[in-house]
């Protein structure tokens, strides 16, 4: 029998912050292991989870993605994953989103991190919500 995959628990800014946020449209930007993403929704948010790293993953056991789709599907949760570089997810999509998640990933764009910034700014809705928190010191 194929083990079960396990998600970790949510970011604690995640946790602390998004139960407050009013429920509607949320993107989690560089989902990586899909464990905020399924938190959202399981609050009640439809959630576009994106993360680059999928395109280099081979198996399906690997896929990330595919074990949160799985998984929502299962639960009847709204999640929606794309893998793609976040830069092009934001010239495909210009819905607003409620709730923008950006943990530990920013850093990753340390060339381009002021286009990537106004960029989820351009499609947090009025009012919205952006949790964020970077990775600080020598990344290798």
């Amino acid at each position: 029998m194929a083990k079960r995959f396990q998600f970790r628990p949510p970011h604690s800014l995640v946790a602390q912050y998004a139960p407050q946020v009013p429920k509607g449209k949320a993107l989690d930007v560089g989902s990586g292991g899909g464990s905020d993403s399924k938190y959202l929704a399981e609050l009640g948010f439809e959630v576009d989870a994106v993360d680059a790293k999928g395109q280099q993953i081979l198996t399906e056991a690997e896929n990330i993605h595919v074990h949160l789709e799985r998984y929502a599907k299962e639960h009847h949760l709204l999640v929606h994953t794309y893998e793609m570089d976040i830069r092009d997810f934001f010239r495909s999509k210009r819905q607003p989103y409620d709730l923008i998640l950006a943990i530990n990933v920013l850093h990753l764009f340390e060339t381009d991190l002021p286009t990537v910034l106004a960029s989820i700014l351009d499609i947090l809705q009025p009012g919205g919500v952006l949790i964020a928190s970077m990775v600080t010191g020598t990344v290798t």
